[in-house]
């Protein structure tokens, strides 16, 4: 079950980076219908989502997901803090990137994002 877990999700990675964003997505759909509480692939849903496709609402609760699966996933509180931020929804983005930060505080890019949203240096 392992090694077929990491084919799918090779599989579905390599169709992520490599413009293929909807054989991705249907790939990690069926990873998800074998391993249902995989955070990372949820993660990477919601990143075609918010990246590839363009569609910042339709990543968020992909990434939501997948923090209830692993509350460790510091770039899936990132990633929605940048889906909430495209969506305007200010107060909900700082506290992501500000959940990041608290998970690791060397994380530069949740700092700026921070910093620039918040109006705090």
């Amino acid at each position: 079950n392992g090694s077929m877990v990491e084919a799918y999700y090779g599989l579905g990675y390599f169709y992520q980076e490599h413009g293929a964003p909807e054989k991705a997505i249907k790939v990690y759909e069926d990873l998800l219908k074998v391993d249902p509480r995989n955070g990372p692939t949820k993660h990477n849903i919601g990143y075609i989502y918010l990246f590839k496709l363009n569609d910042p609402g339709k990543s968020i609760p992909y990434f939501s997901d997948a923090i209830l699966d692993d509350q460790r996933l510091v770039n899936a509180y990132y990633h929605r803090g940048l889906a909430y931020e495209k969506l305007g929804k200010k107060d909900l983005a700082l506290k992501d990137y500000k959940k990041s930060m608290d998970l690791d505080p060397e994380f530069e890019l949740a700092k700026e994002r921070y910093k620039k949203l918040s109006g705090k240096n």
